[in-house]
C-alpha cells in the first residue's frame, strides 16, 4: 500500500488532490519513492507522477495507481532499449535508472 502524504482541498476550490509517495511498481522496486498526484477526473481518477509525463486512469484511486505503475514499467523498458533519444528522454532515462531496480538486477546482486 502506498503512503498518502497529503490531501489538498480548500472551500470553493477544485475537487481534492491526493499526494501519494509511490514505494514500488508491479514487478520492479523503487530505490527512491516517486511523488504522485491523484485527482478526480469525471467518473474516475488520474494518478500522475510529479517528475514524469505519464499517468494512470482508473475507476478508483487504487486502480489509477496500478495503471500508473504499469505505465512507468512500460516506459522504463522502452527507454532502456535505446540510447538514441532526445535530451529530454535521456534525462528521464537517467532519472528512472537511478530509481528503478528490476528483478534481474536484484538477482544479480544477491
Amino acid at each position: 500500500m502506498e503512503n498518502i502524504s497529503a490531501q489538498i482541498n480548500t472551500p470553493g476550490s477544485l475537487p481534492p488532490l491526493w499526494i501519494v509517495r509511490l514505494q514500488s511498481l508491479i514487478t520492479m522496486r523503487l530505490t527512491i519513492p516517486l511523488d504522485v498526484i491523484i485527482e478526480p477526473d469525471g467518473e474516475g481518477f488520474i494518478a500522475r507522477p510529479v517528475d514524469l509525463p505519464l499517468y494512470g486512469f482508473g475507476d478508483d484511486t487504487i486502480e489509477a495507481l496500478e495503471m500508473l505503475k504499469r505505465s512507468i514499467e512500460s516506459f522504463y523498458d522502452e527507454l532502456m532499449e535505446d540510447d538514441d533519444l532526445s535530451i529530454e528522454y535521456l534525462s528521464m532515462k537517467q532519472f528512472l535508472k537511478e530509481r528503478v531496480v528490476t528483478a534481474h538486477e536484484e538477482c544479480s546482486v544477491q
